[in-house]
C-alpha cells in the first residue's frame, strides 16, 4: 500500500460511459444528439481507496449550457452528479436521466431492460434538477411532493427511500439563470472509519457554503461497500436525460490511502 497525497492531474483517471477528457477536464455527461434519452459517464480514481481508514476528497466541478426540458420551477438544465463509493470496479457506469450516472448498472451500450440494481454503492449526490418525487417504501406509492436541487448521501440508488442525509441547494444554477455561461462549484467529504461519520460541504468558505453529516453506525462504509475487505473505488458520476447540461470534472483531490493492486470484484 501507498500513502497519497494528490493534486490529481485527472489524466490518470478512468473514464468510463459517455465521459470524455479534454482541455478543461473531463466531461462527464452533457447533450449528445445520438442519446436522446440522455448520457451516463464516470471517472475512476484507477487505485481503490482504503475505507477503514481515515479519508478525504474535494473536488471541483462545473455546470454549462443547459438546455432541454424544463423543471417545476421551470428552469432548464440536469440531471447531476455525485461523487460515488463501490466495489464493481473502475468500467462501471450507471443508467442516465434521474439515476445520475450510478443507480442501475447496465453494461454501456445495452438497454435499460439490462440495468440491474447496485446494491453495493453509496453517493453524495448533487441532484440538479426540480422534479416530484415518488417514494415506494414497501408495498404502493407515497408521493412525497417536489424535491428541489439539493446534495444528498444516498445507499444503492438515488431514490427516497434510499436516502441517508439531504441538504437543499438553493443557489445551484443560479448564476447560469442570471446570464452567466457556466458556473463552478466545489465538494469537500471527510470521512472518519472510527465511528462511520461522514461530513460534506458545499462550496466551504462561500456565502452560499452547505454543510451535511451521517453516521453510518454499525453498518459502516467498508460493510456497505467495501464487502468487509476495507476498499473500494471512488469516482465521479453524471447523467443527463431530456434536460441536460454539461457536467465537467475540473479538479479531483484524494487524502487517504490507496491499494495498489485490485481488490476481486465482477467487473474487471
Amino acid at each position: 500500500m501507498s500513502t497519497i497525497t494528490l493534486s490529481q492531474d485527472l489524466a490518470e483517471m478512468h473514464c468510463t460511459g459517455h465521459a470524455k477528457k479534454d482541455n478543461q477536464g473531463i466531461l462527464l455527461a452533457g447533450y449528445s444528439p445520438n442519446a436522446p434519452k440522455g448520457t451516463a459517464g464516470a471517472a475512476w480514481w484507477p487505485l481503490p481507496l482504503i475505507i477503514n481508514r481515515d479519508f478525504e476528497i474535494q473536488i471541483r466541478f462545473s455546470l454549462a449550457h443547459p438546455g432541454g426540458l424544463v423543471d417545476h420551477t421551470g428552469v432548464p438544465g440536469g440531471e447531476g452528479l455525485a461523487l460515488t463509493f463501490q466495489n464493481y470496479g473502475p468500467s462501471y457506469v450507471g443508467s442516465p436521466g434521474s439515476q445520475l450516472g450510478y443507480g442501475k448498472f447496465r453494461p454501456f451500450g445495452m438497454p435499460e431492460a439490462y440495468a440491474i440494481p447496485a446494491p453495493e454503492l453509496v453517493a453524495l449526490e448533487i441532484d440538479t434538477f426540480v422534479n416530484n418525487e415518488m417514494c415506494m417504501p414497501g408495498t404502493g406509492t407515497e408521493d412525497i411532493g417536489f424535491v428541489g436541487k439539493h446534495m444528498a448521501i444516498q445507499y444503492q440508488s438515488p431514490h427516497a427511500y434510499s436516502l441517508l442525509a439531504e441538504e437543499d441547494l438553493p443557489h445551484l444554477g443560479k448564476e447560469m439563470q442570471m446570464g452567466a455561461s457556466s458556473e463552478e462549484h466545489t465538494l469537500r467529504i471527510y470521512y472518519r472509519a472510527s465511528d462511520g461519520l461522514m461530513v460534506c460541504w458545499m462550496d466551504e468558505d462561500s456565502i452560499n457554503a452547505r454543510k451535511m453529516s451521517h453516521r453510518f453506525q454499525q453498518r459502516n462504509l467498508n460493510a456497505l461497500v467495501g464487502r468487509e475487505q476495507g476498499c473500494c473505488y471512488v469516482g465521479v458520476t453524471a447523467s443527463t436525460g431530456r434536460a441536460w447540461q454539461d457536467h465537467r470534472l475540473l479538479d479531483f483531490n484524494v487524502r487517504g490511502i490507496t491499494k495498489v493492486h485490485n481488490p476481486k470484484n465482477n467487473l474487471t
